[in-house]
């Protein structure tokens, strides 16, 4: 592919996902439908106006791993610095629940502390174990990932606005919704693909079993993820507990997930 096609693909697709506000189906039906005839005039300048930065499934910049998740994003809309995207070898998507307790929280901030600044921690900065993983990951020298379910300059939930902002700065924000666009509750399920597909490994610290989390999960076994979880009580209604005895992998400390992780490192 020459560069001057490439470059009129990548416009294409920034245009439809702000036409179609980045809904994965309307964009798809778009490209292998009937379609539109657009101007030259239509694409113009299309980035230029953008408040934020973007890679499309047709740049090189494009991660890979993203390439072979269901419903692989069309557009990237991103905020910091997108080669801890394509750098770091230690990609560690750690999440749970939004009413995490005490004891998921502490479990969250310990193993975070006790992995090497070589991990980029992931997670979608939801209320509960999101903002600890990031937090975390801030807080012990480390570079961190935030995948939004909302358009890139929407910080959802607002109470997280000064790490959004942090984190816009010095680490990296990224959604496939374009500026502008308010969080919906179908948008979740969609964000979490990204985040399984980003990591090579996926944390769990705690979880209801109806928590939304498995999804994220679910999105990672079928990736051939490495998936790891915090033990819980055996009287406390625990994902982590049921995910560990269908076979995912049971941690206490760093050490345990830096030897599951071996083999991307």
């Amino acid at each position: 592919m020459n560069d001057e096609f490439r470059i009129k693909c990548r416009k294409l697709l920034i245009f439809l996902s702000l036409k179609y506000h980045g809904d994965w189906s309307s964009i798809w039906r778009e490209l292998t439908g009937k379609k539109d005839v657009y101007s030259v005039k239509d694409f113009e300048d299309i980035e230029e106006k953008l408040p934020c930065k973007a890679v499309t499934m047709y740049d090189l910049e494009y991660p890979d791993r993203l390439r072979h998740v269901h419903r692989p994003p069309f557009v990237l809309y991103y905020y910091g610095d997108f080669s801890l995207l394509i750098n770091a070898r230690k990609r560690l998507a750690v999440i749970g629940s939004r009413e995490a307790g005490e004891y998921g929280i502490n479990a969250t901030k310990k193993l975070i502390s006790e992995l090497d600044e070589d991990y980029v921690i992931i997670s979608g900065m939801a209320l509960g174990i999101d903002t600890i993983a990031h937090l975390s990951a801030i807080e012990s020298g480390k570079k961190t990932v935030a995948v939004l379910g909302s358009g890139i300059d929407y910080c959802y939930p607002t109470s997280n606005q000064e790490l959004y902002e942090i984190m816009k700065k010095d680490h990296l924000v990224i959604s496939e919704y374009p500026p502008g666009e308010e969080p919906k509750p179908s948008n979740f399920p969609y964000r979490n693909r990204i985040v399984a597909g980003l990591c090579e490994g996926l944390l769990v610290t705690d979880a209801h079993e109806k928590s939304g989390t498995s999804f994220t999960i679910d999105f990672a076994l079928g990736m051939g993820k490495t998936v790891m979880c915090v033990p819980h009580r055996i009287d406390e209604n625990s994902l982590c507990n049921v995910v560990i005895k269908q076979g995912a992998f049971l941690v206490e400390n760093g050490e345990d997930i830096d030897f599951l992780m071996e083999k991307y490192f």
